[in-house]
């Protein structure tokens, strides 16, 4: 936890979110106290009996709020109310209003803040599956209903892919390095893994992107490189989350990533058109979900380690179905058919799932979630027909759309498709966290995204990560939470706008954009009598907006620049990966130099910089701007520079400038 007793975004926090129990002062002197013997607790527990103490007691007030059962351990003391210890200084806020009970849960969140040294588990990854006789009859009735029933859904058809080609252009890193830049590197690996090769190149194929192929047969660098270090195409890592949570994930090579970008958007396109799945809008999602579940029993399943354990031969199934055999069998190859290195130089292959890491293992195990809970409907369907019906009769089944997900987050409610679905995931040997479950039959109680509500109304607090934040940006984010939460309303009364007026230069920024919200929203009638602190004209306000935005762009124009700085001349790295160069400039340079990853990005980048320019300014507003050519079609959107003779330079020249810096006058000089 930071050692500051005060963050940014806690003042913004407090200043927004009213209480009608508890005035903003007896808020911040209840998060001083529970922060206080929060730190006592850590410094004489230690960090793990103090993040299991302070967990269990979240998870008590959790359940509380949602009017919901939860047994506490014996070593947590409780009040004569049943209250725990460690949340007595939120009692004031607990036994209050709606947004009392929202603030207290936000503030007993503080438990996050503790970070342990990162412990991965690969039991789930390394573990066979178990196979019983119910899970192989579960396994051949669901590939028959996959088979059967999913070419009967028209809209889970596939759109072609027309996009036009581009690289994968990730600032991530890749198993060697940054991703782009050691692009090369992976390819040594890679050609020592013939059937991953082969793969790869197969996919590029089938979606006529075979300038992948030709760049990975002529750019891969001298042999001699392999004895500097130990190359790998594959890589995990692990990073400790707040809470005291280990997060493991896959690092795939720069070309099964490159491969993978068809499917990859033809699989999230596919998700677009399913009404209850929240990958594209997670609160259009939630917003969906409480309103649609609302007067229902509610069951918010929690799958443990649901990607390593769900069987990747059934995701396989599944885009075989959608897509045919020779895309699913190269795409289940550049998933599983590698082996991943550990920090500990050890080697690990998934055993039953496929890793969460690359393009499309999110969506096809997300698109096999929305089957299951199909085949749960299904199942329940046939249980109530005549025993006559078969499997196979001409029957559409309907689709079932009583529930909502995301990923491995989903929330049904139907009592009934909620049992089959229990039985299916027990049937195919995959486990639910029953403990962090939550079944909400009385008031519609639930939990989805780790959001929550009760009754139609959302119950959610903030994150700890969002709360210790002092930077205005993340103040600018908390704003749109707060609003989207619904803990403040998009229009105040004019004689509270006092209140909401934050103290200290500091707060300039979150300033503009508060009066900006209040002061233009067509629905608000400004009292032009009454006493406001602040006038904000609309002009004046874009012009601010106008110079951020400036600022922005500024910096990430100059952070391609660096990134050229750092890695061109291109001669130099290309004699540093053994591999063929002639001079001259990015479009005029040899082919081994114009298929390289680093221009391609490269020249995408300007690409992007010129849209992003158009949109935000006027012409006669941006000044003489220079990119390098597109490498695909020798396009210039400037003329290129006479003075650059091996590369045109991204840079950006002075936009327009504002004389004054931002103010907003007061109310007496109107």
């Amino acid at each position: 936890m930071d050692k500051k007793s005060t963050h940014l975004n806690k003042e913004v926090f407090t200043s927004l979110v009213r209480s009608d129990s508890v005035t903003k002062s007896k808020v911040r002197s209840i998060w001083r106290e529970f922060d206080r013997q929060f730190l006592l607790c850590t410094r004489a527990e230690g960090k793990v009996n103090a993040l299991n103490r302070y967990k269990e007691c979240y998870s008590f007030l959790r359940n509380n709020i949602l009017d919901l059962e939860y047994s506490l351990p014996a070593f947590i003391k409780v009040d004569s109310n049943g209250i725990p210890k460690p949340l007595w200084p939120l009692r004031a806020l607990i036994n209050g209003d709606r947004n009392s009970q929202r603030i207290a849960l936000t503030i007993a969140r503080t438990w996050e803040s503790i970070n342990l040294d990162p412990v991965p588990n690969l039991l789930p990854i390394t573990s066979e599956r178990r196979i019983s006789w119910r899970t192989k009859m579960c396994d051949e009735s669901f590939q028959g209903w996959i088979e059967a029933e999913i070419p009967m859904y028209k809209w889970l058809r596939p759109k072609p892919y027309t996009k036009r080609f581009t690289v994968w252009d990730s600032n991530g890193s890749g198993p060697n390095g940054p991703a782009v830049a050691w692009s090369l590197a992976d390819l040594i690996p890679l050609k020592s893994s013939p059937k991953l090769w082969d793969s790869i190149q197969s996919l590029n194929t089938i979606y006529n992107r075979q300038v992948l192929n030709i760049m990975m047969n002529t750019l891969i660098p001298d042999e001699n490189l392999n004895k500097l270090k130990q190359w790998v195409h594959s890589k995990i890592g692990f990073i400790s989350e707040p809470g005291g949570k280990t997060r493991l994930f896959s690092i795939f090579d720069y070309w099964s990533q490159s491969a993978l970008i068809p499917l990859h958007h033809q699989l999230m396109e596919i998700l677009r058109s399913i009404d209850c799945d929240s990958t594209h809008d997670q609160n259009q999602g939630f917003s969906k979900l409480i309103k649609r579940s609302n007067g229902s029993p509610c069951f918010c399943f929690d799958l443990s380690s649901a990607t390593d354990r769900i069987p990747a031969f059934q995701q396989e199934l599944i885009i075989s179905v959608l897509f045919g055999k020779p895309i699913a069998k190269a795409w289940i190859s550049v998933m599983t058919d590698r082996n991943f290195l550990m920090p500990n130089k050890t080697l690990v292959r998934w055993k039953v799932g496929q890793p969460l890491g690359a393009l499309t293992s999110f969506p096809a195990f997300a698109l096999w979630h929305h089957m299951v809970v199909q085949y749960a409907h299904y199942t329940y369907l046939v249980g109530k027909m005549p025993s006559s019906f078969e499997p196979g009769d001409s029957y559409i089944f309907p689709w079932f759309n009583k529930y909502m997900l995301l990923g491995d987050d989903i929330v049904i409610w139907d009592e009934n498709v909620a049992l089959f679905y229990q039985m299916m995931m027990d049937d195919l040997g995959l486990e639910i966290n029953l403990k962090k479950t939550v079944i909400g039959r009385s008031k519609s109680q639930l939990e989805f995204l780790k959001r929550i509500s009760l009754g139609g109304l959302e119950m959610s607090s903030i994150k700890y990560t969002l709360m210790s934040k002092d930077s205005e940006a993340f103040a600018v984010d908390l704003i749109d939470i707060l609003f989207t939460r619904d803990f403040i309303e998009p229009v105040i009364e004019s004689d509270k706008w006092i209140d909401l007026l934050p103290k200290g230069n500091r707060f300039n920024l979150f300033k503009v954009i508060i009066w900006f919200r209040y002061l233009t929203s067509p629905s608000l009638h400004l009292d032009r009598k009454g006493k406001m602190p602040l006038v904000l004209e609309r002009t004046t306000f874009e012009n601010k907006l106008l110079e951020v935005r400036q600022t922005i762009l500024t910096e990430k124009t100059m952070e391609v620049q660096r990134i050229l700085d750092e890695n061109i001349s291109l001669e130099t790295l290309y004699r540093k990966w053994g591999a063929p160069y002639r001079k001259g400039t990015l479009g005029e340079a040899s082919l081994t130099a114009t298929l390289s990853p680093i221009v391609w990005v490269i020249n995408q980048t300007g690409e992007i910089l010129n849209d992003t320019l158009s949109e935000l300014h006027d012409p006669e507003s941006v000044k003489s701007v220079e990119y390098i050519p597109i490498v695909s079609n020798k396009r210039y959107f400037k003329k290129r520079s006479d003075n650059n003779v091996y590369l045109s330079k991204v840079y950006l020249r002075t936009f327009k400038e504002y004389s004054n810096d931002f103010d907003c006058p007061s109310e007496d000089k109107r």
